[in-house]
């Protein structure tokens, strides 16, 4: 039997939207990162995939 593991979010759906607003209103993106503790690659995809 094959089990198939996710990974753990590291943000709820309304961390992002929050973040993708915050990215509109021209907040950095390595600002961002170190606010939620990710990548600057993780930020750039999160926002564009909301």
């Amino acid at each position: 039997m094959e089990f198939m593991f996710r990974h753990k979010l590291k943000l709820r759906k309304e961390q992002i939207v929050k973040m993708k607003y915050n990215r509109e209103d021209d907040v950095l993106i390595q600002e961002l990162g170190q606010e939620y503790g990710i990548s600057d690659g993780s930020i750039y995809r999160l926002t564009r995939t909301v």
